[in-house]
């Protein structure tokens, strides 16, 4: 039996409804959880910022409540629970597997090249950025723009003053610390086309990720039943 799964979102700005399809049809009767952050989707606030100590403090009391759970992580939430590991009790975390992880705080070359040829983009305000995520989704999937994924993934979503919520390069070096330290817990899954954060783990892992074949950003939207059957694995 698979102890129960905590789900974190990426983001910082992306409301992790992008999780629930996929929870719904393969993980419908396994005891989980997906983390809602801060001022995402329930009475979203544009006047408030949450910051990253909140975020860490918000994820810290759902472990808490818990005597021993899984950690599933995408994106920049594997950074944040990569920093939450300097302030829990490892103990009560069974596994955890981080998903097509960043290891740095420099956008991608790839990504700011794009964006630097759109127009009229204020990245840092507080705005519903449907329209502007729309332009640039085709560097997260693998394959051609789907309207339904798009309509999926930004759904409730709204820039929130990502500018604060972005790693420093000391938050950066304690999560790479922590990665090192705690290695023999964590699992890595990486997508095998993900423009977003490239394959730079050989730089950072010991051990060999598990690649998803065919994929993007979202391996759990783009294929669902390989990261499906991965992702089972690595938790039992």
């Amino acid at each position: 039996m698979i102890k129960k799964i905590l789900f974190i979102p990426g983001g910082p700005w992306i409301s992790g409804k992008y999780w629930d399809i996929f929870l719904e049809k393969y993980y419908k009767n396994i005891p989980h959880e997906r983390i809602v952050l801060i001022n995402h989707e329930r009475d979203y606030d544009p006047s408030y910022i949450p910051s990253l100590t909140d975020l860490l403090k918000e994820i810290k009391s759902n472990i808490n409540k818990l005597s021993e759970v899984n950690l599933v992580a995408h994106s920049y939430g594997s950074l944040i629970v990569l920093l939450l590991l300097s302030e829990i009790p490892v103990s009560q975390i069974n596994k955890i597997i981080l998903v097509c992880t960043p290891f740095s705080n420099k956008r991608n070359k790839i990504v700011s090249k794009y964006i630097n040829t759109l127009e009229k983009i204020e990245l840092n305000t507080n705005q519903d950025f449907s329209h502007y995520f729309e332009s640039i989704l085709k560097l997260y999937f693998n394959d051609e723009l789907n309207i339904e994924k798009y309509k999926e993934i930004t759904k409730d979503s709204f820039m929130i003053g990502n500018d604060k919520l972005l790693f420093d390069d000391e938050a950066i070096k304690l999560s790479l610390q922590n990665l090192k330290k705690y290695e023999h817990k964590i699992s890595f899954i990486f997508a095998e086309n993900d423009l977003i954060i490239g394959n730079d783990w050989e730089n950072h892992l010991q051990k060999q990720p598990h690649i998803i074949k065919d994929s993007g950003h979202f391996p759990m939207l783009e294929q669902p039943e390989l990261f499906s059957i991965t992702l089972n694995s690595l938790l039992k």
